[in-house]
């Protein structure tokens, strides 16, 4: 099996030889085995076991699992959680508040050392998960079952059965920990493991490796229809075309209606469920053929995601997606020579002071300044309806709400765009003016730059 093993890491491209990495360990058959394997394959293995607090013996057998793991080379991270708790508390059932305890547990371990975290998931995993996600009618993301990588996740022992790793254990002497509520049929996974699965085996010889290779077949087709999809979503997309698009991003999206009605309709839903994902929420089937179908039909409609502030709604000649959030107010002070973030919109304000006059470069996310002239300190922050300037090579007082609205903002998007101000108010609104107070002129000794970069890490100037 290492063979085997090491070949498919390198051809999947899971990990490199030596890499460091984080198992998600329980000491059961699966994830000793992988440990195993991941030690002899000269990785640099943490073991990370999380006690569910649900049976008394948990203790003890972290503790097992801790002294496993340190005499095959790896190191040890245990969590606890409350899953009875937590099960409690969002409504959930003990699997899934299992599940989810489990994940965030990982998430932090990921965070704090920064390798990949392999999960023991075997074939047959696999195919439980796409059988239930039949049972519930899912599409072919769904029946694609459990994915080889999923961000910083890796499942190295998709290509296993079960009973291989279990034998494995037994030949190695490795430690084998048995959970009852695997044995547990109230948890619809084991009645599936139990009774679907030797029945679904019956019918033809191998169908759980012919359902797996089904299922890649899927992924693989599920990949090109998203790709198709986000083509043709980026073809309908309605731009106002200005420097301030990003500010829309995850707040307000609109597509015209018209070339969509003639999209087959596998393509119109995910079109549908991608602008969705826009907004991070996942339109389930009801909601995603309510919109479907008022598209085709020419019908208006309106669903709202329950649990998330979005709503889709669909005219006459544009289909919305819209996030229905309080207005946040934030402000940084900046100063010169590095960079601050733009809260809730992802990118950076970087400023740095220049000696002299300098000439504006024609950038509508860059601006220049008498540095001299700025009063107090400098921040950015949200605009606010109050908010005026006497813009460059005007005489009157603008409100920056205006601007930004001839600029073609939303509303929404108008109450959380950046702007830059100092202690006597705005001195720039970007995109569309700067103040004439701060205006560089040829009497000016140092010019302050301020350059936005909604897509960058490091806005420094």
């Amino acid at each position: 099996m290492l063979q085997e093993f090491q070949r498919r890491l390198s051809v999947e491209r899971l990990l490199e030889p030596g890499a460091s990495v984080i198992i998600a360990f329980s000491g059961g058959p699966d994830s000793s085995c992988l440990l195993h394997l991941l030690t002899l394959s000269g990785c640099d293995v943490t073991a990370a076991h999380l006690v569910h607090g649900l049976r008394e013996e948990a203790e003890r057998e972290a503790e097992l699992c801790r002294a496993f793991a340190l005499k095959h080379g790896a190191r040890f991270e245990k969590g606890c959680a409350d899953v009875r708790a937590i099960a409690e508390q969002d409504g959930i059932g003990l699997e899934e508040a299992g599940r989810k305890a489990r994940y965030s547990f990982f998430a932090a371990v990921h965070k704090k050392i920064g390798a990949p975290v392999a999960t023991a998931h075997t074939l047959d995993d696999h195919v439980e998960t796409i059988l239930m996600n039949l049972a519930r009618g899912s599409g072919a993301r769904g029946l694609s079952g459990i994915p080889m990588r999923r961000d910083y996740v890796i499942r190295p022992l998709l290509w296993v059965r079960r009973s291989e790793t279990q034998e494995y254990c037994r030949e190695h002497g490795l430690l084998i920990l048995s959970d009852p509520a695997n044995e547990d049929l109230q948890f619809a996974r084991n009645r599936v493991r139990k009774f679907v699965i030797p029945g679904f085996e019956q019918i033809r010889f191998g169908a759980a490796e012919a359902a797996a290779r089904s299922a890649r077949i899927l992924s693989e087709e599920d990949a090109l229809l998203d790709a198709l999809a986000e083509d043709a979503l980026a073809a309908c997309m309605r731009r106002r075309g200005g420097a301030l698009d990003f500010v829309c991003d995850g707040l307000y999206l609109e597509l015209r209606v018209e070339p969509l009605k003639a999209a087959p309709t596998a393509l119109l839903r995910r079109v549908v469920r991608i602008a969705a994902r826009r907004f991070d929420v996942d339109l389930d089937w009801t909601l995603t053929d309510i919109v479907t179908t008022a598209i085709q039909s020419g019908d208006k409609a309106s669903v709202a995601v329950e649990g998330a502030p979005v709503r889709v709604l669909v005219g006459e000649r544009t289909l919305r997606v819209v996030r229905d959030e309080a207005t946040v107010d934030y402000e940084v002070e900046v100063e010169a020579g590095g960079s601050v973030p733009l809260p809730r919109l992802g990118g950076r304000l970087g400023a740095g002071v220049l000696p002299g006059e300098m000439l504006p470069d024609g950038s509508r996310l860059t601006a220049w300044l008498d540095a001299d002239s700025i009063v107090g300190a400098l921040v950015v922050r949200a605009a606010r309806s109050e908010d005026e300037l006497v813009p460059v090579g005007d005489t009157r007082r603008r409100r920056a709400f205006e601007l930004l609205e001839n600029a073609g903002l939303p509303l929404k998007a108008r109450r959380r765009c950046p702007i830059v101000c100092d202690d006597e108010g705005p001195v720039w609104v970007p995109e569309c003016a700067t103040a004439s107070r701060v205006q560089v002129t040829p009497a000016t000794k140092r010019t302050l730059r301020l350059r936005l970069e909604p897509d960058s890490t490091d806005g420094t100037v």
